[in-house]
């Protein structure tokens, strides 16, 4: 092989290392903002939950006799 072959041939694994490097920065990138987005709607989803669980429990039942006039 010749000097000019072997430039040639390092010059394109170079380039397409550079190219893959920065493919995969993309793709981080995007694995990044994913997890942010799955965090809020985990987030969002419990906040549902509770919701669902506090109206599920009905409202609270008082007795009358049992209440105390405000100004007390």
């Amino acid at each position: 092989m010749t000097d000019s072959h072997t430039d040639n041939r390092l010059i394109n694994l170079e380039t397409a290392v550079a190219h893959l490097q920065h493919d995969l920065e993309q793709m981080h990138q995007a694995l990044v903002s994913l997890h942010a987005e799955l965090r809020g709607s985990r987030d969002q989803l419990a906040t549902f939950e509770r919701k669902l669980l506090q109206l599920s429990e009905g409202p609270e039942i008082r007795s009358p006799q049992e209440e105390r006039p405000p100004h007390y």
